[in-house]
């Protein structure tokens, strides 16, 4: 239901639709549906350790990494507490909405996820796909449309206005998940968070790429 939930500031209008998943018989869905049937099987012998790690990291709840790398930009400028209240203040209105805009497009779209659409590609004759029956992902396929990616449209929200606020791309934060026992990830910057996002999502066997560049944007 959360594309039914009412934005905080933004309007529901075709500015906040993506151009919708590339067709079955293109060439992008080729490129998108071999790259995670062979980067994102569950026994993928071409994904390295690190592609796995950051897959799993990145099942945290989106805000986590985000918010970590706030405080983390927030400390370092020494800002006065109203800047800051209102730094979190714009984040958190801008991924929620996110979400909401998101979410709406998922149900408006319906598309697939990998998991179906490489099972499912032999019995459709897409003759320029070759499926797999057994396939399965890396991680646990979440119960809602493939695209746009969630993951990809709030990590786009946070860095925007990360980025905007702050003037600057650079920051310096490290976040394990889950805490203390779990994998450490480290970044230098807010775009290669939300680069990581729509590389680990793949990885992950759960979305095309598609669908993270373009809920990114």
């Amino acid at each position: 239901h959360w594309g039914a939930v009412k934005p905080f500031v933004i309007r529901l209008d075709d500015s906040y639709k993506t151009q919708g998943p590339p067709r079955l018989d293109s060439a992008q869905f080729k490129i998108d549906f071999d790259e995670v049937k062979l980067l994102g099987a569950r026994h993928s012998s071409v994904r390295t350790a690190d592609q796995t790690a950051a897959a799993v990291f990145w099942t945290v709840q989106t805000g986590v990494p985000w918010f970590a790398a706030a405080r983390a930009a927030a400390a370092e400028r020494n800002a006065a507490v109203l800047d800051n209240l209102r730094l979190f203040a714009l984040l958190s209105v801008a991924v929620a909405d996110s979400q909401v805009a998101c979410f709406k497009d998922k149900y408006d779209r319906l598309h697939w996820r990998p998991i179906t659409a490489i099972r499912a590609a032999a019995g459709l004759r897409l003759l320029t796909l070759a499926g797999d029956a057994a396939w399965e992902p890396l991680l646990g396929t979440p119960p809602h449309p493939e695209y746009p990616s969630a993951h990809a449209c709030f990590s786009g929200a946070a860095e925007a206005v990360l980025r905007g606020e702050l003037k600057t791309d650079s920051v310096r934060v490290s976040i394990t998940y889950p805490p203390v026992f779990g994998v450490t990830r480290s970044f230098d910057s807010f775009s290669a968070i939300s680069k990581e996002v729509n590389d680990a999502r793949v990885w992950g066997g759960i979305h095309f790429r598609s669908a993270d560049v373009d809920g990114h944007e």
